[in-house]
C-alpha cells in the first residue's frame, strides 16, 4: 500500500501570492481531469440545445426551411407560434432525457464508493464519466451529419452514454475520495478549494466561449473541439494521474463484487439512526433542505435558455455572456459572503443560509415578470450570494455527524441530488411548456416557493441548535453540582479524584433525568 507522505502543516494564510501559486502548480494531480470534464461540458450545452431545436423544427414538426432558418437566426417577429411549438416539443423531450440521464447514476451511487474503497481504485471512477461523454459527443456528430434523424435520436445519445458511465455524480465521488487519499488533514481544505476553483472557473470559461465558437464554427466545430478535450482528459487521467493507493487485484467476478448489496442499507440508516438530543431531527431537516435547495438549481438550469429566447429574444451569445456574468458574480459573491458573514461577523451557518434564501426568493419573483435584459443583469446582483445556501447546508451537516458517518452522509446527498436531477428538470420543463403562452416565468415562482420552505428550515435548525446549546449548558451546570456533592459527601477533592490520586468512599449516585435527559434530582446513598 502506498503511504501518504506527511508534510509539515502549511501556514497558508502567511504565504505570499507567488508562493501560493507555486504550491498549487507543483501539487496539481487530477485537477486537469476535472477541467477536461467541466469545460467541454459547458461548451456543448448551447450547441446541443440548438441542435435539438433545429431537429424539432425541420424534422419533427416539418416546418419549411425559411421558417426554421428564421427561428434559428432569431428573426421571430411573425413566427411566435412556431417558436412556441418548437420549444414545447424540445422541453417535453428534455423531461424524459433528464430522467434517462439521471437514472443509472442514481443506481451507481449505491455501489461505486464502496467498490472504490474496497479495491483502492479511484481512476476508473474518474475516467468512466469522461468516456461516456466522449462517446455521446461522437454520436451527436453523427446526428448532425444525418439531418433526417429526429430529435429523439439526439435525446437518446445525449442521455444513454453519460448515464451508463455515471456522469458528474460519479466523478464527484472519485475526485473527493482521491483528494482524501493523497492529502493530510492540514492541507485537505486547500486542495478541495483548488478543485472548487477549477469547477467555478471552468463553467464560466466554457460557457463564455460556447456561443462565439458556435457562431464561428457551427455544430461540427464545437462538437469536434469538445471531443478533443474529452479525449485529452481521458489520456491524461490514464497515463499521467497515478492511483492514490496500491490497487488490490480485481476479483474474477467483477460485476458481483461491484453490485454488493450488503453495503446499501448503511447509506440510508445513517440519517435515521437514534442520536442524543435533537441531532436526529436536525440531520433529517438537513436532508430535506438538500432537496428544496438542489431542486430549483436543477430545474432552472433545464429551461433557463429557452426562457431567455422566448422572453428576452436572446441568442446563444447573449445567453453565454449572461451565464458567464452570473457565474463570476456567484464566485465573488460567495467569497465575500463567507468572509464577511462567517469570519468577520461570526454568524451561524443557519443565518447565512437564511439570508441567501431570502435574497433568492426576491430575485426569483422579479425574474418571473422581467421582460428586458437590463433587469436581468441588475437582479443577478441580488442573487449573487445564493450559492451560499448550499455551502451553509454542507457546513451544518459536517458539524452534526461524526467523521465515521460523513462518507455515508455524502453518499446520501449524492443520491438526493440524483433524484433531484431526475425529477425537477422534468417538472420545470412541464411547467414551462404548460405556461409558455400565459406566463413563461412561472417556474421562477415555483423556485421562490421552494426557497421559502428552505428559509423556514434554516430558521428551525437554528432554533433547535440554540435549544441544544442551552440544554448542554444546563447539563454541564448539573454535572458540576454532582461533582460538588460528591466532594461534600465523601470529603474528597474531586479534582484529585479525576486524576486517580484519591479514592471516593463507596457511595451510590442516583441521577433522575427529565424528558430532555437533564439531571432533575440527585441523591447520594451509602452502600
Amino acid at each position: 500500500m502506498t503511504e501518504k507522505k506527511e508534510r509539515p502543516p502549511l501556514e497558508w494564510k502567511k504565504l505570499k501570492v507567488g508562493a501560493k501559486m507555486k504550491y498549487i502548480m507543483t501539487n496539481i494531480t487530477m485537477e486537469p481531469v476535472i477541467a477536461m470534464y467541466i469545460i467541454p461540458n459547458a461548451l456543448e450545452v448551447i450547441t446541443t440545445s440548438n441542435l435539438k431545436l433545429e431537429k424539432a423544427c425541420r424534422v419533427n414538426l416539418a416546418y419549411p426551411d425559411h421558417v426554421c432558418d428564421a427561428l434559428m437566426s432569431r428573426n421571430i417577429t411573425n413566427l411566435t407560434s412556431e417558436e412556441d411549438r418548437v420549444q414545447e416539443a424540445v422541453t417535453w423531450m428534455n423531461s424524459w432525457v433528464t430522467m434517462l440521464h439521471s437514472l443509472l447514476p442514481l443506481i451507481l451511487l449505491f455501489f461505486i464508493g464502496s467498490w472504490s474503497d474496497r479495491n483502492r481504485r479511484r481512476k476508473p471512477c474518474m475516467l468512466m464519466p469522461l468516456a461516456g461523454e466522449f462517446i455521446s459527443i461522437m454520436g451527436l456528430i453523427l446526428c448532425t451529419y444525418f439531418a433526417s434523424w429526429p430529435m429523439e435520436v439526439n435525446g437518446l445519445i445525449e442521455g444513454v452514454f453519460p448515464s451508463l458511465t455515471g456522469g458528474w455524480m460519479v466523478m464527484t465521488v472519485a475526485v473527493y475520495s482521491y483528494i482524501a487519499d493523497i492529502t493530510s488533514e492540514d492541507e485537505r481544505t486547500i486542495r478541495i478549494g483548488v478543485v472548487n476553483m477549477f469547477v467555478s472557473l471552468g463553467l464560466p470559461f466554457g460557457t463564455f466561449f460556447s456561443g462565439f465558437l458556435f457562431q464561428k464554427t457551427g455544430y461540427y466545430g464545437v462538437f469536434t473541439t469538445v471531443a478533443l478535450l474529452y479525449l485529452f482528459g481521458i489520456l491524461y487521467g490514464a497515463f499521467i494521474v497515478k492511483e492514490s493507493q496500491t490497487p488490490r487485484p480485481l476479483p474474477k467476478n467483477i460485476l458481483m463484487d461491484f453490485f454488493d448489496f450488503t453495503h446499501v442499507p448503511e447509506t440510508f440508516t445513517v440519517a435515521l439512526r437514534k442520536r442524543p438530543g435533537n441531532l436526529r431531527l436536525r440531520i433529517f431537516l438537513v436532508v430535506l433542505l438538500s432537496v428544496v435547495i438542489t431542486g430549483p438549481i436543477m430545474g432552472e438550469g433545464a429551461v433557463g435558455y429557452y426562457f431567455t429566447r422566448k422572453q428576452l429574444n436572446w441568442d446563444e451569445v447573449d445567453y453565454a455572456m449572461y451565464s458567464t456574468y452570473i457565474s463570476i458574480l456567484g464566485l465573488f459573491g460567495t467569497m465575500i459572503m463567507l468572509t464577511l458573514m462567517s469570519s468577520v461577523l461570526g454568524l451561524d451557518d443557519s443565518i447565512i443560509g437564511l439570508i441567501a434564501c431570502v435574497l433568492k426568493i426576491i430575485s426569483n419573483i422579479i425574474f418571473s415578470v422581467s421582460k428586458d435584459t437590463l433587469t436581468f443583469y441588475l437582479v443577478a446582483l441580488i442573487e449573487m450570494i445564493s450559492g451560499t445556501s448550499m455551502i451553509a447546508m454542507r457546513s451544518i451537516l459536517s458539524k452534526l455527524v461524526p467523521s465515521d458517518d460523513l462518507g455515508k452522509m455524502n453518499s446520501l446527498f449524492g443520491i438526493i441530488a440524483a433524484v433531484a436531477q431526475l425529477t425537477f428538470p422534468a417538472l420545470y420543463s412541464i411547467i414551462y411548456s404548460s405556461t409558455i403562452s400565459l406566463l413563461p416565468g412561472a417556474f421562477f415562482i415555483l423556485g421562490s416557493g421552494l426557497y421559502t420552505v428552505a428559509a423556514f428550515i434554516f430558521i428551525f435548525i437554528y432554533l433547535l441548535k440554540r435549544q441544544e446549546d442551552k440544554s448542554a449548558d444546563k447539563k454541564d451546570g448539573n454535572e458540576a453540582e454532582v461533582r460538588d456533592l460528591i466532594s461534600e459527601e465523601s470529603g474528597t477533592d474531586t479534582s484529585k479524584v479525576k486524576e486517580g490520586e484519591q479514592k471516593v468512599k463507596p457511595l451510590k449516585l442516583v441521577l433522575e433525568e427529565d424528558a430532555d435527559g437533564l439531571y432533575e434530582d440527585i441523591k447520594m446513598i451509602d452502600e
